[in-house]
Formats: structure tokens, C-alpha cells, sequence
């Protein structure tokens, strides 16, 4: 690796911790995540889950799952992958949902894998990567995320970003085997597609790194991704039902400034989740911002933007902030703070990944003279995300024990509507789907005699 001597001085002078202290900071967070979840984990439809029993009435009910059942779109998106997940975990536990918070974790650790793997493979030979690798861990593990990791629906947002993640893994690594590397770059691609909407931000992301890359074959794999792309994106959108009564073009066009703070609300949405100080997050997205516009200048200033070891980072940058503008378009209208849902954290962390990468090779390499300031301001990000663990510890106890009440009263001969509606509001579908959970002893009805 190549480096700047514009400092002799100890990269990292701040954060001399012992090996042993930098180890278990990687670990204690998935670990702690794991006892949340243990603890924690309801097994109680909640909200969409329950708009997920039409499609159990046909695969179980007409025992006729078909392709086009599964590749149906629910809202916005076509989540093909998670609903056979979510179908195969049904049938293998009778629709036990805390199996689906476990696969939560179990993705979010392969995503930890990915960029681990990653940073290894762009930063090999600097020094103090552990201590990155601590980093990495606290973000991916955040508990800012807790809907995510307590909601077993959102099984899309964790294979979306891990297929994305691993994609742009192999697409930045195509100097070996690379035909078979882009076959699987393309495969996460159609995985990703088929998990999250923005999954479709792959291919034009992908499309731009070929470009960025060079090599003999790299205009051959350039028109193969095209013509595959173009193949995925009309298939996607054949018989593709926009929502109906949602104009987000023309409310952006009204609205430039709502969509903006809505921007920078879902950048600091994964530090600052304040439903009540929704200015919090603003400022903290703003100043992500501005981070990122200090780092981009600096790698400019050393002919580092556009070295093969960042693109993979670059990637990910692109695919948050580009995730960001489209949820705007989607959601701006309900309101800036819709921005700050904890749903959304996960897809936002990119964004603070890429600053904490571009900080720390900065940093490891010595391009910066002045690089004791980043290393204040790389552990005080650091320092934000664990302490956000105790707000959202707090708001998970509370979600969980709300579900646990919300179960007992389901179990009763006559539950009460009012408190069953806090997990379902559809009160003209809610009897049929309850109905039909107690049929087929699904989820909590799963040793009902």
C-alpha cells in the first residue's frame, strides 16, 4: 500500500487500546444483539405480517405457491427472496416469527462479514485495522435499528443490503476468475432486486464502477451487465402497479425544501433518533454532510478518489445516498419525521461506514497533516452509535412488552379489538387473517389444542 509521509507522527496515537479491549469491542456488540433479540423477541404479527396471510392463504390454504404469487409486489417493492424465506421458516416452525429475528442477525452478520472482508482487502498493510474492524462492528450491530432487528418482516432490508454489499464485493475483485465473479455479482444483483426496491440502484451503481475499472475483458463484461441489466429492469417493472393517490414527484417539486431536510434527517437518522427533535437529526445529517464533502476534497487533493481499493466504499456511499433520494420521493409527503423511522437505519449506516473507512485510511497512511482532529471526530462517531444503544435498548424493552400483552389478549376467547389494532389497524380484514391464524395453529396459535 502506498502511502503519503506528510506526518511522522503514530497514526492513532488516541486509540492505543490493548488487543483483548479491540477484540471484544468487535465482538460484544453482536453479542449483546444476540440477547436482545433472546430476550426480547416476540412472536406476534406485526403490521405488514399480517397483510402477509393472503398470500398464506393461497400457498397454504390452495397449496398453490407459484412464482407469480411470490413475485407479486407488496407496496412498492417485489420481495420474491424474503417471502420464500419467510414461507420456508413458516413451514419448518409453524410460523414461529422469533426464527425470523435470528435470521435477522444471522444476515446482518454476513453483512459484517462482507465489509470486514472488505477492509481488509482495501487497507492490507495498515496498521490498526482492528480497531476499524471494532468500528464496523458497533455500526452493523447498531441497536438505532431496533425495528429491523425485532421485526421479522424486515428480513428484505438485511438481504437487500447484504446481496448489494456482497455484489460490489465481487464486482471491485474481477482480476481473478472474473467471469465467474461477475456471474456472481450478478446473481446478488437479481437477490437484491427481488428483496427491496432500491435493490434496482444496483445495476446503474455496478454499470459505473465497469466503467471506472480497466482491463482487457472490461468491455466485454461492460455489455454483458448492460444487456442484463436492461433484461432485470424491464422485468421488474412489467406489470408494475404505481401506488395510487401518491404523486411524490410533483409534492417534491412544491416542496424542495421539506425534501431536503428529509435528506438530511434520514443520513442522521442512525445517531439522532429523536421523533421529538426531528432538527436533531438534521443537523447531524448535515454535518455527516460536511464530512463527507472535508473527506472528498482530501482524497482529491492525493489522487486517492478513484484508487481501485476505494470503489467498493464509493459503491456503498452512492447506494445509500441514492436509497436516501428515493425514499424521499416516496415519503416526503408523510412528513420530514417519517425520515427518522428506525427501519431505515440499516440502509443509512452506509453512509457513516463510508466516512469511518475514508477517515481511517486517511489517517493509517498519514495523508493528513492535520489528522488529529479526524481521529476525535472518527471516535466520537464511534462513541455516538454505542451510546445510542441505551435510548434504543429502552425502546425495544417497551415494543416488547407492548407485543407480549398484545399476544395474551390474542389468545382470548374475545380479544380486545382496540389493543389488537395497535399491531394491525385494518379492522375489516383483521377478523378473517385472525381466523385464519387459529385455523392453520400458526404463530401464537401454534399449541392451540
Amino acid at each position: 500500500m502506498l502511502s503519503n509521509q506528510t506526518s511522522t507522527r503514530e497514526p492513532f496515537p488516541l486509540i492505543k487500546l490493548s488487543q483483548r479491549v479491540l477484540r471484544l469491542a468487535v465482538i460484544a456488540p453482536f453479542v449483546y444483539l444476540l440477547m436482545l433479540i433472546s430476550f426480547l423477541g416476540q412472536d406476534v404479527p406485526f403490521w405488514d405480517q399480517w397483510d402477509f396471510i393472503p398470500f398464506l392463504e393461497q400457498a397454504i390454504g390452495e397449496k398453490n405457491l407459484t412464482f407469480e404469487l411470490l413475485w407479486n409486489q407488496h407496496a412498492e417493492h417485489r420481495i420474491f427472496f424474503p417471502k420464500l424465506i419467510m414461507y420456508g421458516l413458516l413451514r419448518l416452525t409453524n410460523w414461529d416469527i422469533r426464527y425470523e429475528l435470528f435470521t435477522n442477525l444471522l444476515l446482518g452478520s454476513l453483512i459484517f462479514g462482507v465489509l470486514r472482508r472488505a477492509a481488509h482487502r482495501s487497507f492490507s498493510g495498515s496498521r490498526h485495522l482492528l480497531f476499524l474492524d471494532a468500528a464496523l462492528s458497533i455500526v452493523v450491530f447498531s441497536v438505532a435499528q431496533c425495528e429491523n432487528w425485532l421485526w421479522g418482516w424486515q428480513i428484505q432490508i438485511f438481504l437487500n443490503t447484504l446481496a448489494v454489499s456482497l455484489g460490489f464485493y465481487y464486482l471491485t475483485s474481477l482480476q481473478r476468475a472474473s467471469l465467474l465473479r461477475l456471474g456472481l455479482a450478478i446473481l446478488c444483483g437479481i437477490v437484491a432486486t427481488g428483496s427491496f426496491g432500491n435493490g434496482i440502484l444496483f445495476w446503474p451503481i455496478g454499470f459505473i464502477l465497469l466503467g471506472i475499472s480497466s482491463g482487457p475483458q472490461h468491455n466485454l463484461y461492460r455489455v454483458l451487465w448492460l444487456l442484463v441489466s436492461l433484461l432485470i429492469i424491464v422485468f421488474y417493472f412489467r406489470d408494475y402497479h404505481f401506488i395510487e393517490g401518491r404523486s411524490p414527484f410533483s409534492y417534491l417539486a412544491a416542496h424542495p425544501l421539506d425534501g431536503f431536510l428529509y435528506l438530511l434527517a434520514y443520513l442522521g437518522c442512525p445517531i439522532a433518533q429523536f421523533q421529538e427533535f426531528v432538527w436533531l437529526a438534521c443537523s447531524v445529517g448535515f454535518v455527516g454532510i460536511s464530512l463527507f464533502v472535508f473527506l472528498v476534497i482530501q482524497l482529491y487533493r492525493h489522487k486517492l478518489l478513484l484508487r481501485n481499493e476505494l470503489l467498493f466504499w464509493h459503491a456503498l456511499l452512492f447506494f445509500a445516498l441514492a436509497s436516501d433520494g428515493l425514499t424521499a420521493m416516496g415519503r416526503v409527503e408523510f412528513g420530514i419525521d417519517q425520515a427518522i423511522a428506525s427501519r431505515y437505519v440499516t440502509i443509512g449506516n452506509l453512509f457513516w461506514i463510508w466516512l469511518l473507512a475514508m477517515g481511517y485510511y486517511l489517517i493509517a497512511n498519514r495523508y493528513l497533516r492535520f489528522s488529529r482532529g479526524l481521529e476525535w471526530v472518527m471516535i466520537l462517531l464511534t462513541g455516538l452509535f454505542v451510546a445510542s444503544t441505551a435510548k434504543d435498548t429502552y425502546t425495544s424493552i417497551r415494543r416488547s412488552r407492548h407485543l407480549a400483552h398484545v399476544e395474551v389478549e390474542l389468545k382470548k376467547p374475545h380479544p380486545d379489538v382496540e389493543l389488537v389494532t395497535s399491531v394491525y389497524p385494518n379492522r375489516d380484514r383483521l377478523p378473517a387473517y385472525y381466523d385464519f391464524l387459529k385455523k392453520h395453529r400458526l404463530s401464537v396459535f401454534r399449541h392451540t389444542p
